[in-house]
């Protein structure tokens, strides 16, 4: 016998079932488009789209957003220069400006002055806002000065040593 002689197996016959009775066909789920199936959520993100559109379009127009929500911000970033030495205070860390007139050098400066016996009289307090600002990196506004200085006085105040740089500058211009 090969393997590809025909095999007689005997036929099982079964009891008669009784046949369930046939479901109804269901109806076909018409094909839809996506568009279709999300129609509302592309409407709205179709509004929203135009209505942002609009906002920065008319933004980039009348500046409005920076005039009623910006500008007040940038009031409470101040300071006040007070008697005494400074609670809290942040120095700049890098730039060219500052490194050139000294500002990054300033807490190594105060504290090398400090050890000689020299004492701070005034300095500025930033405000709560001002402290966050400089906190996260950024730059304290100021009006940038093309000139910087040093005095140093006595205690009667009589000056002791001055320093400006650039050493030559036009009174006026």
């Amino acid at each position: 016998m090969s393997p590809n002689d025909p095999v007689d197996t005997p036929a099982v016959e079964t009891p008669p079932a009784e046949a369930p009775p046939p479901e109804p066909a269901a109806a076909p789920v018409p094909a839809r488009g996506f568009l279709r199936r999300h129609a509302t959520a592309v409407g709205l993100l179709a509004v929203l789209l135009t209505a942002g559109g609009y906002w920065l379009a008319e933004e980039i127009e009348t500046s409005r957003f920076q005039a009623t929500q910006l500008a007040p911000y940038a009031r409470s970033l101040s300071f006040q220069v007070l008697k005494g030495p400074s609670e809290a205070i942040r120095f700049p860390l890098y730039g060219p400006f500052d490194q050139r007139m000294g500002y990054t050098e300033l807490p190594r400066i105060t504290q090398r002055l400090a050890e000689r016996g020299y004492a701070l009289t005034e300095q500025a307090r930033f405000s709560k806002d001002l402290l966050d600002y400089t906190g996260h990196g950024l730059f304290a506004p100021y009006h940038e000065k093309t000139r910087a200085g040093l005095d140093v006085a006595d205690c009667r105040g009589k000056p002791l040593h001055g320093f400006r740089y650039p050493y030559r500058a036009y009174a006026d211009f």
